[in-house]
């Protein structure tokens, strides 16, 4: 297996560790929040950047609407 693509899924599998024990939305005490994770696959944008849409690998919502609570960048 090349060593990007176990770089890539060790990344992933990080990301989805932190979301679930530190971001755990929604919850019971914050049922209005919504964690979404755009790795591996972007879901959600917080914005733009010269042109281009900015994807965090963590981003927490509040609804209704898409009210941005929290963002995260996981470096691995």
């Amino acid at each position: 297996m090349p060593v990007k693509e176990l770089r890539d899924q060790r990344h992933t599998g990080t990301v989805a560790e932190i979301a679930q024990t530190r971001f755990p939305y929604p919850s019971e005490d914050h049922p209005e929040l919504e964690t979404l994770l755009n790795d591996p696959e972007p879901s959600m944008s917080v914005g733009e950047w010269e042109g281009e849409p900015l994807y965090p690998d963590i981003v927490v919502v509040r609804r209704p609407g898409q009210w941005l609570e929290f963002m995260a960048q996981v470096e691995t």
